[in-house]
């Protein structure tokens, strides 16, 4: 059965993600941005009508196909009809994010951070690699959410977050976990109270008791 849950996110007119393992690769979440109770039953409807029984490459050609509405969206070009279903809400949600909260790529950070080593991604990719730090990808580059950084290097309480997360949130996930408002934070974006770090911390611990439970 296709689980609904609902969730206010702090990104604005996003209100509904909707998540089901057999649709999505396992650790993936489909957010579905409804306007009504009505909307939403259409979409669930529509995603128990998707075929469940996808065959090896079909998430990665879906990534794709997202990664292309992410940007036809961002250029404000409107979708064609046949573009309108789950993959363009989910697509609308990626690329709310990519134009509302600033991101650095790798060779921005190494800028940013003075480095001197002659490969421009090692600095960033490093700090990823350690869990200093998580980075989005779209279009293939990695995005490293700014809020994470201070000075040029990741704020320490990052890592503590990322630790106590769920292991299995991908990226986007994280990426939207810390740009929603958070019932533990009196509804505050975890990205804008990371200066009380241990109330950040400990939201992040919630959400795992969530999962595990």
């Amino acid at each position: 059965m296709t689980q609904v849950r609902e969730h206010a996110y702090a990104i604005e007119t996003l209100e509904l993600a909707t998540e089901d393992a057999r649709v999505l690769p396992a650790g993936h979440t489909l957010i579905v941005h409804a306007d009504s109770r009505r909307d939403l039953a259409l979409a669930r409807r529509a995603i128990q009508a998707l075929d469940l029984r996808a065959a090896p490459g079909r998430a990665m050609r879906r990534s794709e196909r997202i990664d292309r509405l992410v940007d036809a969206l961002i250029e404000d070009e409107p979708l064609s009809s046949s573009e309108a279903d789950i993959e363009a809400d989910n697509a609308a949600l990626r690329a709310r994010y990519l134009v509302t909260v600033p991101t650095l790529t790798a060779a921005e950070l190494h800028r940013a951070a003075g480095s001197a080593a002659a490969n421009r991604s090692a600095l960033a990719a490093g700090w990823k690699k350690e869990g200093r730090v998580f980075a989005i990808t779209h279009k293939g580059i990695d995005r490293f959410p700014a809020f994470q950084f201070a000075d040029g290097r990741p704020r320490p309480v990052v890592r503590r977050v990322l630790a106590a997360l769920p292991d299995d949130m991908t990226p986007w996930q994280v990426a939207f976990w810390f740009a929603s408002g958070n019932g533990w934070l009196a509804d505050a974006a975890p990205q804008d109270r990371l200066d009380d770090s241990d109330a950040v911390v400990a939201a992040a611990e919630r959400m795992r008791e969530g999962t595990a439970g």
